[in-house]
């Protein structure tokens, strides 16, 4: 049977992991339990960021967030650690990934729209209220990225 485009694709997909070990990074996983909760990303015996999620079920991360520590910032480090967590999700089984912007991360980083498209993510839902507005994404598997 042939394969679909889609299969191709993920099939040549860069390892994220492996691109950050290439760089001299690894992940450890800081949490105690399963499924982790926070993720480091190392260099150097050092902490260079993070990701810590949040777990609804076994298969929905229903909230996340990525910091990368202001040394190591605009290194494209960011993106190799949304691409890791897409890749845990794909491992583990997981449907769906949920993710939040809120209006001030959106007015200090404009390009966040953009850059969670660009990794797969859609906008579901858009709120705003006096105190606060956000966006929230989601990633879907097997959905068209």
């Amino acid at each position: 049977m042939p394969w679909s485009l889609r299969a191709l694709l993920d099939r040549f997909r860069p390892d994220p992991v492996a691109i950050l070990a290439q760089r001299g990074y690894h992940l450890v996983d800081g949490s105690y339990g399963a499924p982790p909760s926070l993720i480091y990303l190392m260099h150097e015996n050092r902490r260079a960021g993070f990701i810590e999620l949040s777990w609804s079920s076994l298969d929905t991360i229903s909230n996340f967030g990525i910091m990368i520590y202001p040394a190591y910032r605009n290194r494209g480090l960011g993106t190799l650690l949304l691409q890791a967590l897409i890749a845990l999700a794909r491992n583990r089984g997981v449907a769906t990934i949920h993710g939040l912007v809120r209006r001030q991360d959106l007015a200090a980083q404009p390009h966040l729209l953009r850059w969670y498209r660009e990794n797969g993510f859609a906008t579901i839902e858009a709120q705003s209220i006096v105190t606060a507005a956000w966006l929230l994404f989601e990633f879907r598997r097997g959905a068209k990225t």
